[in-house]
């Protein structure tokens, strides 16, 4: 049987109080974190796994949906804390995330500061400059954007848009879609994670349409947290949304 457990991870960000929602997945011989935090949110994210009896030392893979800092941030620490633990993420998206390129968020990053002045240009810059500090980490397992079965209940899926090689989780047996950025919950209502953020759109839209046919019943999203699909009302009515616009 696949257990599925969000994980809120909170901290204060100016003046802000922020939540994450990074989901363990345990199967069969399996734990499985699916994306890791913040930078310097190892010890929250410990705290969280002992909430429900686990720890960093019994992980046995981490997930990766995408290069943000957000979702990377605390990864090289937490595979310092257990070395066992097989890294996953797409072959569009490793080299990001392990340092051989410049993440597309920090290019992004300085394109949108040549826009800015005055007090928004000292904060894009400050941004820009945390955006470089994140640590890179190696990754163990590349995926293809074929779909890609872990087990025989769980399929990782590429869900590109908000980068090129997003990747989510599909749970076939309680009909679990574990979204990472391409969804999110806003105001207790799907919606598009920072779709300021997302490199591209239109292929974010396209994802959105071909998770609706997968009928997901629970739809757990980094941003947000889970929200009930069960008879897919969140899902069309993000999709009337997006249509209307």
């Amino acid at each position: 049987m696949t257990n599925i457990l969000p994980l809120r991870i909170t901290q204060v960000i100016g003046t802000e109080q922020v939540s994450i929602y990074p989901t363990l997945i345990t199967a069969k011989t399996s734990v499985i974190l699916f994306d890791a935090c913040m930078p310097c949110q190892a010890d929250q994210l410990e705290e969280a796994l002992a909430l429900h009896g686990y720890s960093l030392t019994d992980i046995t893979h981490v997930i990766v949906s995408h290069q943000d800092h957000d979702h990377v941030g605390s990864l090289a620490a937490i595979k310092r804390r257990n070395k066992k633990i097989t890294v996953i993420s797409s072959e569009i998206e490793e080299p990001y995330i392990s340092g051989k390129k410049e993440s597309l968020r920090i290019a992004q990053a300085r394109e949108y500061n040549k826009s800015l002045s005055g007090e928004g240009l000292r904060w894009g810059e400050e941004f820009l400059q945390y955006l470089q500090t994140i640590e890179p980490c190696n990754i163990d397992r590349i995926v293809s954007t074929q779909p890609n079965d872990f087990n025989d209940d769980i399929t990782i899926l590429f869900s590109p848009g908000h980068t090129p090689g997003h990747i989510s989780l599909f749970v076939h047996s309680s009909r679990s879609f574990i979204a990472g950025d391409s969804l999110a919950v806003d105001h207790d209502k799907l919606s598009i994670a920072n779709p300021q953020f997302t490199l591209d759109m239109d292929r974010c839209l396209q994802t959105i349409r071909e998770i609706r046919k997968l009928n997901p019943a629970c739809i757990y999203c980094y941003h947000g947290g889970a929200i009930d699909n069960s008879d897919n009302a969140a899902m069309d009515a993000l999709l009337l949304q997006i249509e209307r616009q």
